[in-house]
């Protein structure tokens, strides 16, 4: 029996009223920052993935149980990718076979997209569509090689399509990528029912401008949908507002570990040059 180590940082966002307001930027703290403690183990087993919602909870902030991963295990997930997922994937992936909503908060080349190609590898399996959303068209045009070199190029018979105000290949492919106002746009013609949604750069729900567009995506949608950020501020009230309003278990899942260096220069007035702080570390804050 294999069984997963639970991060601290894993997160079950109930179903519960809330007062999240989109114009608001807030941030919020993550709970495992508040020394509570860990979640607990269960042997729970994953269900098979269905379209059915869960049931309404009563506990407005609850951490994510650890479930017996016997078929979510390294071995389980060969049969996908080459290497050894890190927890925070194993969990967010375990997310999807539940049918939940999931937010990721990570930095920048942590892995956050591996968890997209897990739900395309389960999408194609059940033989179902799946989206692919970015904010911009330049984004969206690289996610499209990227994608179908990944997944059409090893499988003729598996379609990629993209979508874009400037672009329109495939619209009828497997695998769709296309703008966040592209999707919009359908949802307010009809009702799209995939495997899953999957948001990137969700934090640009932020905008003051285009902001709204990502809101009436999520409003709109009856489909589960996958969140990626590196910088989610309200991510626990953000959570909670798209469980509501979809009625469908939202998980948090955090990973703060940098892939990337973060090291601060400054450029002093008069200077020639840029200058390396010294004794900075990753997780430090400046204060201006």
């Amino acid at each position: 029996m294999h069984m997963a180590v639970v991060p601290d940082c894993i997160y079950q966002q109930e179903i519960q009223q809330n007062n999240y307001d989109p114009e608001r930027s807030d941030q919020i703290t993550p709970k495992h920052q508040n020394n509570e403690e860990p979640p607990k183990h269960s042997n729970e087993q994953p269900p098979e993935h269905s379209n059915e919602h869960p049931p309404e909870h009563s506990n407005k902030h609850q951490k994510i149980k650890m479930i017996n991963l016997n078929n979510l295990d390294d071995q389980y997930f060969k049969q996908y990718f080459s290497f050894t997922l890190d927890p925070f994937q194993k969990i967010a992936c375990q997310s999807i076979q539940y049918n939940h909503n999931v937010l990721v908060c990570a930095h920048t080349a942590s892995g956050k997209t591996l968890i997209a190609e897990y739900a395309i590898h389960q999408a194609i399996k059940q033989k179902k569509k799946i989206i692919y959303t970015s904010p911009i068209k330049a984004l969206s045009n690289q996610k499209y090689h990227e994608l179908s070199q990944k997944f059409s190029s090893e499988n003729e018979n598996i379609s990629v399509g993209l979508l874009t105000g400037d672009t329109t290949l495939n619209p009828t492919a497997d695998i769709l990528v296309m703008t966040t106002e592209i999707l919009r746009n359908m949802l307010y013609k009809q009702n799209i029912n995939v495997y899953y949604l999957i948001f990137d750069e969700i934090h640009y729900m932020t905008d003051r401008e285009r902001g709204v567009v990502w809101e009436e995506c999520i409003i709109f949608s009856t489909s589960p949908c996958i969140f990626l950020s590196a910088t989610v501020e309200n991510a626990e009230e953000f959570a909670s507002w798209v469980s509501v309003t979809q009625n469908r278990v939202t998980n948090i899942v955090y990973n703060e570990r940098r892939v990337v260096p973060l090291i601060h220069y400054v450029f002093p007035c008069g200077g020639t040059g840029l200058y390396r702080i010294k004794g900075v570390t990753q997780n430090s804050t400046l204060d201006s």
